[in-house]
């Protein structure tokens, strides 16, 4: 074994909060050399020490959900066994990898793909002169994982695990996978930096030009469009519905924060009606808020929780002392100001939950009608 040890690039390294647990001598003694190569968010824990934290099945219970990756060095069976009761998912499972004491091995075997399993395995392989045992399909086949391609565009995975699951099984079958990002949503140099160090063997993307192209390609299975726009997706649905669309999958990326004020006792459905109209002139889909925000003297406001409730948005209720960082940005209202003390409300609210320094980074218009109020702020990461 070459314990040489060479720290891992930027990108090699994207898992920061990782364990390591060795559970003989000789696997001490290599999660020694391992843990050198490593971020300084990643452990090592000896056998010696998980004794004294109450054995192996106590560490990972206690440290399962939290870490973004844990290393075996030891059985695999071992590691399979005290994993078992704490798993849920791919979606959220950590990266779990075995290797074994003498670093010949190291193998991917829990959430390769989005866990980033697989990728850590070929990063330690690499720093201890071992071999990377990856079984994935896609990866086996040299075929693109959408999995992977919707985690890097920053989309929700969780809402979209079918999604994925389908492409895996066309993309492995054999098919080619349409793929169109919307520049609304992200600029083409953009997505393609990216996803230029993932496979893509088994996409075919469209410029923003070859819409027409996107919707009428016979030669690709499923039909992957990436965006929030609203005259787009509902010609998705219709295309679908008529037969022409065989398949196609729709992914909205949660990139909006809804501000938003209205009278006191507004509502439900004329709050729901105003905010319909709102967002259609805007051209989004609700989906692709991620929450809405005001003033927390609103929080109690059936009209508005109701509202989150039913679209799944999360809620940010701020105090009226924060919303006035951003209050001179807006033209004051009078019955806003005599009733809160500030200028106005959805604006501020927007800008606070999507962290925007400028009135004009707003999308879109804001609109006040029928007691109610409502700005779109594009979230900044």
């Amino acid at each position: 074994m070459n314990t040489e040890t060479q720290k891992p690039k930027g990108s090699e390294m994207a898992l920061t909060k990782g364990l390591i647990l060795s559970l003989t001598p000789g696997g001490d003694a290599l999660g020694e050399t391992l843990i050198k190569a490593l971020p300084i968010g990643w452990e090592h824990l000896s056998r010696e020490t998980m004794k004294q934290n109450g054995g192996i099945q106590n560490v990972v219970a206690k440290w399962f959900h939290s870490k973004d990756a844990l290393v075996f060095i030891g059985a695999a069976g071992i590691a399979v066994r005290v994993i078992a009761p704490y798993l849920k998912d791919k979606f959220s499972d950590p990266a779990v990898l075995v290797m074994d004491e003498k670093g010949q091995h190291v193998i991917s075997l829990l959430s390769g793909h989005v866990g980033g399993a697989n990728q850590l395995a070929k990063t330690l392989a690499g720093v201890i002169g071992g071999t990377a045992v990856v079984t994935t399909a896609t990866d086996v086949n040299d075929r693109a994982g959408m999995d992977l391609i919707l985690k890097a565009l920053g989309c929700p995975l969780e809402a979209n695990r079918n999604l994925c699951l389908e492409a895996s099984r066309q993309i492995i079958g054999g098919a080619t996978i349409g793929l169109f990002i919307d520049s609304a949503f992200m600029a083409e140099c953009q997505w393609r930096e990216r996803l230029s160090e993932l496979c893509q063997s088994g996409l075919r993307f469209y410029e923003p030009e070859q819409w027409q192209a996107f919707t009428e390609d016979s030669d690709v299975g499923l039909r992957v469009y990436i965006g929030f726009d609203l005259k787009r997706i509902e010609a998705l649905k219709v295309l679908n519905d008529s037969g022409v669309l065989n398949d196609s999958g729709v992914v909205v990326p949660k990139v909006f924060a809804l501000g938003t004020g209205a009278r006191k006792g507004q509502d439900t459905v004329t709050y729901q009606r105003v905010l319909r109209s709102f967002l259609e002139a805007q051209g989004i889909v609700p989906e692709a808020v991620s929450c809405l925000a005001s003033v927390d003297l609103k929080a109690e406001e059936a009209c508005m929780l109701t509202t989150a409730e039913y679209y799944g948005w999360e809620t940010c209720f701020y105090s009226a002392e924060r919303l006035k960082a951003y209050d001179g940005l807006f033209d004051r209202s009078e019955i806003v100001y005599k009733t809160l003390g500030l200028r106005a409300v959805s604006g501020p609210a927007a800008m606070c939950a999507a962290r925007l320094e400028k009135a004009e980074d707003l999308y879109g218009t804001t609109v006040k009608a029928e007691g109610c109020t409502f700005s779109l702020g594009r979230i900044q990461k």
